[in-house]
């Protein structure tokens, strides 16, 4: 009787787990991808390049990366620049397309509009995933907050 007991605590324990486990998956799934994208910033993590991860320099790895529900977009460059005669803070628009599959970003730099079209590969709550083509190299680049 005690090993039954003990069989059908364990049992209960283990679904209870399975249940806590399942939630952030459920709530992530009820989530549009607009919330997503906006809910918190982000910065690069990760660059990938014919084949190749690497992590990216440290002027690009303090950026942050900002998106808002009203579809404004900005890039701070964070306490290292690539650049030192870039502007600190890039600001712009940004916009799904093609059923949320494509992420828009368009800004203005030295009087001309900038527009990027990026492939979206993966957004979770803790992962955006880019891809693009830059002269015909496919370029992959994953942010995390």
């Amino acid at each position: 009787m005690k090993k039954l007991l003990s069989y059908a605590f364990l049992l209960m324990g283990l679904s209870g787990l399975l249940a806590l486990s399942s939630c952030k998956d459920d709530d992530e799934e009820t989530r549009s991808r607009t919330q997503l994208l906006t809910e918190k910033t982000w910065k690069l993590t990760s660059v990938k390049a014919l084949g190749f991860s690497s992590s990216p320099e440290d002027c690009d790895a303090d950026d942050i990366y900002t998106f808002t529900t009203g579809g404004a977009y900005s890039e701070n460059e964070g306490a290292t620049k690539c650049d030192v005669d870039a502007p600190q803070t890039l600001s712009g628009s940004w916009e799904f397309e093609s059923n949320e599959t494509i992420l828009n970003i368009s800004y203005v730099e030295q009087g001309a509009t900038v527009s990027f079209d990026y492939t979206i590969v993966e957004l979770t709550g803790s992962t955006l995933k880019l891809r693009i083509s830059v002269f015909g190299l496919e370029v992959e680049n994953t942010y995390s907050h």
